[in-house]
């Protein structure tokens, strides 16, 4: 852990490098981080969040979004809801780990489980039941 404290400054300007490769691999080393030693990076789901929203390589952005499915599943959610109509445009790696979250999100509901994954899949039944179990994105739903 003491090794690590002076590295968590330059794992986040990693995030901010011009080259993907070191962008990913810091999106690795925080996630790493993270996962052993949370009170280092305490802020790293926000951290995650805003990488995501601001990234545009799509290994990158999938990485990420693994990282909040693991570590903090309603940033992860709120992500998708944000993106819903971009859904079918995404790279198919992100959209895989899109399916992946719903399908954890939704396990409990078996009439909303993945039937398939091609690009054209309809999403629109497992995004209800996402908004509907996270009412602070629908308020008009009830469950």
């Amino acid at each position: 852990m003491e090794l690590l404290e002076p590295l968590i400054p330059t794992c986040r300007s990693c995030l901010e490098h011009r080259h993907s490769y070191v962008r990913k691999n810091a999106v690795f080393a925080v996630y790493s981080i993270y996962r052993e030693f949370e009170h280092l990076i305490p802020d790293a789901p926000e951290l995650m969040h805003t990488f995501l929203i601001a990234e545009t390589d799509s290994t990158c952005k999938r990485n990420a979004f693994v990282f909040l499915a693991h570590c903090s599943m309603q940033k992860a959610v709120e992500y998708v809801l944000s993106i819903y109509d971009s859904i079918p445009s995404l790279e198919e790696a992100l959209q895989m780990s899109i399916v992946e979250v719903i399908r954890l999100d939704c396990k409990s509901d078996s009439a909303h489980r993945v039937r398939g994954t091609s690009l054209s899949l309809s999403l629109d039944p497992l995004l209800t039941c996402l908004q509907r179990r996270h009412a602070g994105f629908a308020a008009s739903w009830n469950c």
